[in-house]
């Protein structure tokens, strides 16, 4: 009698098995095995990331626009945090037909040592066809919305594909200070 309880026993944790096994095949109970590694822990507490309310600044026919927005913010990576600041900058500059072109930020890197970051976009953001103060008060409203973050950044260097923007009322070949050149903007 023990061994046909046995029996019995066996034969139903086989079939407990194989109806388990048949619902995970049709997916009615999914199992995800996948957890992080203890080297990607380490990097999902390092590198986490909150959203901040910035206030981005766009020079519009004589006046400066202020407009607030939600932003992914990385406590670790702050060129991550210029990439994302500028790229919202200029969607919101042209979604404001400020920018007649949108301009695409390719790179973003940022020097913490020399407090100098690199702005490579793919296309010049200024229109040829502007005035000499529209074109400063364009880049001074993006010098003032990188500065009003808590990016310790002092210098922009403005870059098309890698090498200095080229215009010609504007020169671009040396770093541009973050405050910009005209007081109380």
């Amino acid at each position: 009698m023990n061994k046909l309880l046995g029996y019995a026993l066996l034969g139903l944790c086989c079939l407990c098995a194989g109806i388990f096994f048949f619902l995970v095949q049709r997916e009615f109970i999914i199992i995800q095995w996948s957890y992080p590694s203890r080297h990607q822990a380490h990097n999902l507490s390092i590198d986490a990331t909150t959203t901040r309310t910035i206030k981005l600044y766009c020079w519009d026919n004589e006046r400066t626009i202020d407009h607030e927005t939600s932003l992914i913010w990385h406590r670790s990576n702050p060129a991550e945090n210029l990439k994302t600041l500028v790229s919202a900058w200029i969607n919101l500059a042209h979604s404001e037909h400020i920018l007649s072109k949108l301009a695409i930020l390719q790179d973003a890197p940022y020097a913490t040592t020399s407090k100098e970051a690199y702005l490579s976009f793919d296309q010049s953001i200024l229109d040829p066809t502007w005035s000499i103060r529209k074109k400063i008060f364009v880049m001074q409203s993006l010098l003032k919305t990188i500065s009003k973050t808590d990016l310790k950044i002092q210098h922009i260097v403005f870059l098309v594909n890698h090498q200095p923007m080229i215009d010609e009322h504007l020169d671009f070949s040396y770093s541009w200070p973050l405050d910009g050149f005209i007081p109380n903007f």
